[in-house]
């Protein structure tokens, strides 16, 4: 098929023949470029080139849509030589470079007189508008990191147009993404209750330079608190899970509660092998619903470690609530921190004690040293030897899942911003298909 447009001193003349294996698309244009001012013609070349280029797009794809179009319907035909031509109704693409608006032919059976258009169903679109998957994925990757309006705005700059799509369909789709990434969890949890899937599934390759033990499964768990906007809710509680094992692959789990995430992650120990001989280490900021889950796994060996990084920022923070001077503090905090970096929580705990303020005290918080004393006592089976475990390579901190949940805090936690939990769900569970997807690339 021959195309051409002609568009304020812009001309393409484009050929589109069927081969093979696909298209072959061949042409040329010309374009006349207009300066007003020459003081900024650098930035006028750049910005017509630009939207010559993305006309270029949609010229080159309507033409072949409607070659493709023309084949599809002369195939029906051949295969049902009662269908008949009847008409061709206009449809739009909305794709990441602008809309693309064609006609797609329209055919009618003479016998039973019910239309149909081949393309519709070949492509799987509607009748009339069709936003693509790549423009679905621009809007959810750009919405991941800005709000939903900006995010279509983003997307309208980059196509070169007033509008590409709106904020609510942005929202939308973003939402649709993420009830199927929910549905592919629990229908992998599904498969493998039912015993119909027992192959381990694609992780995504693990970067660290901390390593896993031989035969040990390391499970990393937390959760996230974002503002509600749902009437009768204050907060959104997401609650999120990484395993990974001695062979650098993690995984990455989310859910709206407890219940559904420590489902997803027996699943996960049946499908890695937890059950046939390994160990489990657990990596947590020591929440009391994850000591809870953990202390009720029965006869599994667990490892629970408390994550140094929340352990020391404890120490920290009511220390410094005593009101000491800073150099007494100072030496107060490294002699505690000393002494819990080599697992030892009893000599951390006396010299506490030794420390504890009169019951009248002038002090700010004279009950501080108390809480931080029972906190150690609480804690003190998921001290670990974290001086040992540095020196043998071994994870310390609960960092693994702590920076997978910034991809929300980024997102959800600035000022005025209120969610419903589908909504952070969607923007956690979209943060670990971008990552499982990082490493793919698509060849032209």
């Amino acid at each position: 098929m021959l195309a051409q447009n002609n568009n304020n001193g812009y001309n393409l003349e484009c050929k589109v023949t069927p081969t093979e294996n696909g298209w072959y698309v061949v042409g040329n244009f010309y374009a006349d470029l207009a300066i007003s001012d020459q003081d900024n013609e650098l930035d006028q070349i750049e910005k017509q080139i630009d939207q010559i280029g993305q006309q270029i797009k949609r010229d080159l794809c309507r033409t072949t849509l409607e070659t493709a179009d023309e084949r599809n319907s002369q195939l029906v035909q051949k295969i049902q030589p009662t269908m008949i031509k009847n008409g061709k109704p206009p449809f739009t693409i909305v794709a990441t470079f602008g809309e693309v608006k064609l006609k797609r032919q329209r055919l009618r059976n003479r016998l039973t007189g019910k239309t149909m258009t081949p393309s519709a169903i070949l492509w799987q679109t509607s009748q009339n508008r069709h936003i693509t998957r790549q423009t679905i994925e621009a809007a959810c990757k750009t919405s991941q990191k800005i709000s939903y309006r900006k995010a279509a705005g983003q997307l309208a700059d980059e196509a070169g147009v007033e509008q590409l799509i709106s904020p609510t369909t942005v929202w939308n789709k973003k939402q649709e993404k993420g009830k199927e990434l929910t549905q592919k969890q629990d229908d992998f949890v599904k498969q493998v209750l039912e015993q119909h899937v027992l192959t381990k599934p694609c992780g995504v390759p693990s970067q660290g330079k901390r390593r896993i033990e031989e035969d040990t499964i390391q499970l990393q768990m937390d959760e996230v608190k974002t503002k509600s906007q749902e009437d009768g809710k204050k907060w959104n509680l997401t609650y999120t899970a990484t395993l990974e094992t001695t062979d650098k692959q993690c995984f990455y789990l989310a859910a709206e509660s407890v219940e559904l995430l420590t489902q997803q992650v027996l699943t996960y120990f049946v499908v890695l092998g937890l059950y046939l001989g390994k160990r489990l280490e657990v990596l947590s900021d020591g929440a009391s619903w994850i000591g809870d889950w953990v202390g009720k796994l029965g006869e599994i060996e667990v490892e629970h470690v408390l994550c140094w990084y929340h352990l020391r920022t404890r120490i920290y923070q009511s220390l410094g609530a005593l009101g000491l001077a800073k150099d007494k503090r100072k030496l107060l905090e490294r002699e505690i921190l000393g002494h819990l970096w080599r697992g030892e929580t009893a000599k951390a705990v006396w010299i506490l004690w030794g420390v504890r303020p009169p019951s009248r005290s002038d002090q700010r918080r004279p009950n501080r040293i108390d809480e931080l004393i029972g906190y150690l006592l609480r804690k003190r089976r998921m001290i670990a030897n974290y001086e040992e475990r540095k020196a043998q390579g071994l994870w310390l901190s609960s960092t693994r899942v702590e920076k997978w949940n910034d991809s929300v805090a980024v997102r959800c936690k600035h000022n005025g911003m209120s969610w419903t939990a589908k909504g952070v769900l969607a923007v956690i569970l979209y943060a670990a298909e971008q990552k499982r997807n990082k490493k793919s690339h698509t060849t032209i």
